[in-house]
């Protein structure tokens, strides 16, 4: 049966790859069938289904499955009829994005085996002899079956390789069922045999389970490697004139660099150190060091990054960057 695969998250869920098992049940509507004469009208019975395929991991599964399908008779007769074969099926699915939940679309077709099996089903009949009689079919009949299918798997986060499916099917029979009868008087005596010709075409509305084996592992170890990846991290320097705080064409060409970055490089700090000069007093040094730093971050909001995204830290005014003979001195600046 095609039922889902139910993966790890959004990055995760993809379509299955590897041995799958799937099972489900479900509700089966049998299609009123028989000559007019004896028109069989049945119940929504129940269904069930195991499957075992492989998925290629590109949304493509082939598929053996066994299914078993009842119906009782609601009139004009009673007895059941029931429907079991093993078929053949090829999926071909995608994978959406629904807020946030992965969801696996699919389609489906199956080639088979059905048995089509009467069980005791007999309706009143008259006249048959001296009274009341009944006309009984019991037997089975095997054909050539094939099926459509339309399905959604969603994938359960918290069990990597399982996933939760709900589908619709159409299952029929290539040519009627023939069914061996007979005719039975008022004493239960036979009266005559016969074979009857019934239709079986069934809908069929299922909720499932497919566990994937080949790719529960990898799943599972996924998330776990991307959360202890390193994520890298640039520094970019910002160098200043000796004794000067404005910005020059090169510093504001690396500042529009420090801006644009996104993802592990985005903007959330700016670190500052050795933006003192050796040779000023410490009150003038600490005036420069705060004029460059404030420079810095004009044209950072200039450029887009709201200033409650900069943070200041450093030790700012007391560590000279570099000695007295030194051209420049610069601010670090450190996304995060």
């Amino acid at each position: 049966m095609a039922v889902v695969a139910l993966g790890a998250g959004a990055a995760t869920a993809q379509p299955v790859e590897g041995l799958y098992l799937g099972a489900g049940i479900a509700a089966n509507f049998h299609e009123s069938a028989g000559p007019q004469a004896m028109r069989l009208h049945t119940e929504t019975g129940p269904a069930g289904l195991l499957s075992l395929g492989w998925g290629s991991g590109n949304g493509l599964r082939l598929e053996v499955e066994g299914s078993y399908r009842e119906n009782g008779i609601a009139r004009p007769a009673s007895g059941t009829v029931s429907t079991y074969g093993g078929m053949a099926n090829l999926y071909i699915g995608t994978e959406r994005a629904l807020g946030g939940q992965p969801l696996q679309p699919y389609l489906g077709a199956g080639l088979g085996i059905a048995w089509t099996e009467f069980h005791q089903v007999g309706a009143a009949v008259t006249p048959l002899g001296p009274g009341p009689g009944r006309r009984v079919f019991d037997d089975v009949d095997g054909r050539l079956a094939f099926q459509a299918i339309a399905g959604m798997a969603l994938p359960i986060l918290a069990l990597p390789g399982l996933a939760l499916a709900t589908e619709y099917r159409f299952l029929g029979t290539a040519g009627d069922a023939r069914i061996e009868g007979r005719a039975e008087g008022a004493g239960g005596q036979l009266l005559s045999q016969g074979t009857g010709q019934f239709a079986n075409r069934n809908h069929t509305l299922l909720i499932g389970l497919r566990y994937a084996f080949g790719r529960s592992a990898a799943e599972a170890a996924g998330p776990q490697e991307a959360a202890t990846a390193p994520e890298p991290v640039r520094l970019y320097l910002v160098h200043f004139d000796w004794d000067r705080s404005e910005l020059s064409d090169r510093s504001r060409r690396i500042l529009a660099e420090a801006a644009r970055q996104g993802g592990p490089y985005r903007l959330a700090r700016i670190a500052v150190r050795g933006s003192a000069d050796r040779a000023a007093t410490p009150e003038a040094r600490e005036r420069l060091m705060r004029q460059r730093l404030e420079a810095v971050c004009t044209e950072l909001e200039r450029l887009g990054v709201g200033r409650e995204e900069i943070a200041v830290t450093g030790p700012g005014a007391t560590q000279p960057a570099a000695t007295s003979d030194g051209p420049r001195r610069r601010i670090e600046i450190l996304p995060q």
